[in-house]
């Protein structure tokens, strides 16, 4: 009988805690202010939009990297294979 009644206050216990360290530290958040009109807020940088570029060119075929995000060659032409 003792047992089951401890083993009943541990188990409050144990979801009290467990409650109390999800809901027990407050959020806190920084203060930022512009300095003014000339403030340039700038996008999260992400990762270029690579493209291969095939090409045909006296019976052999050459492959070269675009990068579609800056709209410029990522490199040399390739040698693929003779066709």
């Amino acid at each position: 009988m003792k047992n089951k009644i401890l083993k009943k206050i541990y188990v409050a216990l144990g979801l009290a805690l467990c409650s109390m360290s999800l809901l027990g530290a407050p959020k806190t958040a920084l203060n930022v202010q512009a300095a003014g009109d000339d403030v340039k807020i700038e996008e999260p940088s992400r990762s270029d939009y690579l493209v291969w570029i095939y090409k045909k060119e006296d019976g052999a075929l050459w492959k070269r990297l675009w990068n579609a995000s800056t709209e410029e060659w990522a490199g040399e032409w390739i040698f693929v294979r003779w066709l």
